[in-house]
C-alpha cells in the first residue's frame, strides 16, 4: 500500500470511527447529549483517529475493544462495576480493594472514581475492554471549596502512603492513574521546587 493509500484508509477509519461511537453516545447518553457535548473529549485526544490506527493495523475485530489484555488500576473513590458504561459486549472485568479504610459507594451516589474509569475504560471513551482495577481510598465528600494539592504537600507524604502504593504496584497493572491535583499549572513552579 502506498503512503497516499494509507492516508486515504485512516481517513475513511476514521470518519466511520467517529460515525459508530457518535452513534454510541447519541443513542445511549441522548439526555446529556443535547446539554454536554459528550464527543469533545474524544476529539482533544485523537481517539478516531487511534481507533482508525488500530483497526487498519490489527483488523476490525481485535480493534473493536482497544484494551483487550490491558490491565488498568486506578486510585479513587471506588468504582460501580453495574454502570452502565461497563456493559458492554467485550468489556473487561472490573474488580475493587478498599484501602484505608474505603466503603462501598452507595449507588445512586456521585463516583469521582466511576466517572475516570469511564473515561479510561468505559464503552463511550478510551481503551474499552480493559481490565479495570479499582483501589478504593476515602476522600473528602467534594462539597465545600476546591482546594487542590500543593507540591509541598505532595512532598510531604508519610509511610502510609508508601504502603498504599506498594500495595497498589504489587498488582500487575499495565497503567496506573492517580486523579491528583496541584494549585497552578507547572509553569508557576521553578525547577528546584519541583524536584523538592
Amino acid at each position: 500500500m502506498t503512503n497516499a493509500k494509507v492516508a486515504a484508509k485512516i481517513q475513511q477509519l476514521t470518519a466511520a470511527a467517529k460515525a459508530k461511537v457518535a452513534k454510541r453516545i447519541d443513542s445511549d447518553l441522548k439526555r446529556l447529549s443535547k446539554k454536554y457535548n459528550a464527543k469533545w473529549p474524544l476529539e482533544m485526544v485523537n481517539t478516531y483517529e487511534a481507533l482508525a490506527n488500530l483497526e487498519l493495523m490489527l483488523g476490525t475485530d481485535e480493534a473493536s475493544t482497544p484494551g483487550k489484555g490491558v490491565t488498568l488500576g486506578l486510585i479513587d473513590t471506588g468504582i460501580h462495576p453495574s454502570h452502565h458504561a461497563f456493559q458492554y459486549t467485550g468489556s473487561g472485568t472490573i474488580t475493587q480493594k478498599f484501602l484505608l479504610g474505603a466503603t462501598q459507594e452507595a449507588v445512586d451516589q456521585f463516583s469521582h472514581g466511576t466517572a475516570v474509569a469511564s473515561i479510561a475504560a468505559g464503552r463511550y471513551y478510551g481503551a474499552y475492554g480493559a481490565d479495570v482495577k479499582m483501589f478504593a481510598i476515602p476522600l473528602g465528600s467534594g462539597s465545600g471549596p476546591y482546594i487542590p494539592v500543593t507540591l509541598q504537600q505532595l512532598s510531604s507524604l508519610d509511610t502510609s502512603d508508601s504502603s498504599l502504593f506498594n500495595t497498589v504496584l504489587g498488582n500487575n497493572l499495565d497503567i496506573l492513574n492517580l486523579s491528583f491535583g496541584y494549585r497552578g499549572g507547572i509553569e508557576d513552579y521553578t525547577e528546584q521546587e519541583l524536584r523538592d
